[in-house]
């Protein structure tokens, strides 16, 4: 029974984990997504500024900033997302103890080998009571180990810059010369409102 209580609490901290690993890729998801926005916004708007582009043209960069932003979304953002609420496919616990034990020098393939452990437990029933006392032993070895430390989100902080940059043009155009915005938006605009019928 205490064995049983014991790999819960385990499992449940590789759960923890894997949630955290996917808020953590759902972030730099959005960060990339909003960086990949802004810069395309930017050189599309100097383009069609400064290119003065015909119909076609100007229809040609409006719908592929669209699919751009889109397959952006599909690549970067919906499967962090759908994984985070358990809607997709997910890490293993056994991928994830992997992932853990790159992290953790103390914990290495001691967390994978408990879960296979614990397989075996349930296939071996000669030799269980030797396999769960085995299992107990390392789940002990792990306890003090926070595996969602191994995620931290802060670093995500680091790519920010990717996406500054790019808002900070903008704002810097938008109080310097607004019109390059306003112009080549109202262009573009005008897209949408001719192709309908």
């Amino acid at each position: 029974m205490q064995s049983t209580e014991n790999y819960t609490v385990l499992i449940d901290k590789i759960n923890t984990f894997t949630r955290k690993y996917y808020l953590n890729n759902l972030l730099r998801g959005l960060i990339f997504l909003g960086a990949g926005l802004f810069s395309a916004y930017v050189v599309i708007t100097l383009s069609e500024y400064f290119g003065n582009f015909n119909s076609f043209f100007r229809g040609v960069l409006f719908y592929g900033f669209i699919l751009l932003n889109l397959v952006l979304m599909g690549w970067l953002v919906i499967p962090s997302l759908l994984a985070y609420l358990k809607l997709g496919k997910t890490l293993t616990h056994d991928e994830a103890a992997e992932i853990i034990g790159k992290h953790f020098n103390d914990v290495n393939d001691k967390l994978l080998n408990t879960l296979q452990l614990k397989k075996l437990s349930a296939e071996d029933a000669r030799h269980r009571d030797l396999i769960e006392a085995s299992i107990d032993q390392k789940i002990e070895n792990l306890r003090p180990v926070r595996f969602p430390s191994a995620i931290n989100i802060k670093d995500n902080s680091r790519y920010l810059k990717w996406i500054l940059a790019p808002v900070a043009i903008i704002i810097i155009i938008g109080l310097a010369a607004p019109s390059i915005l306003t112009e080549s938006t109202k262009r573009s605009s005008a897209i949408t409102s001719t192709s309908r019928p």
